[in-house]
């Protein structure tokens, strides 16, 4: 998985943000839809998550959907769906 969930300084340079939590504190399902294998990824419930994790969950739903060439994760979208009364949140990935 490469990560690219991450702003930049004024050299261009990332910004190190794996510990910041980049949703309201709480509990969510990550989903990565596997468009190529047809195979969806749903995360167990992860508290609090930091990019840390996101980018752990990123990595878990590569190796479950076998889509090997989908590994950069760009970002988050909180897709506004619910599932067992978590919210439930989309990784996004693009392709190498």
């Amino acid at each position: 998985m490469l990560y690219a969930a991450y702003d930049t300084d004024t050299n261009g340079m990332p910004v190190d943000n794996l510990e910041e939590h980049p949703l309201p504190c709480g509990k969510y399902i990550f989903i990565k839809y596997g468009f190529c294998s047809g195979v969806d990824y749903v995360s167990k419930p992860v508290s609090n998550p930091t990019w840390l994790d996101i980018a752990a969950e990123a990595n878990a739903a590569i190796l479950f959907t076998g889509e090997f060439d989908i590994v950069i994760l760009e970002g988050i979208i909180r897709t506004g769906d619910q599932l067992d009364g978590m919210e439930v949140v989309s990784i996004e990935m693009g392709g190498i």
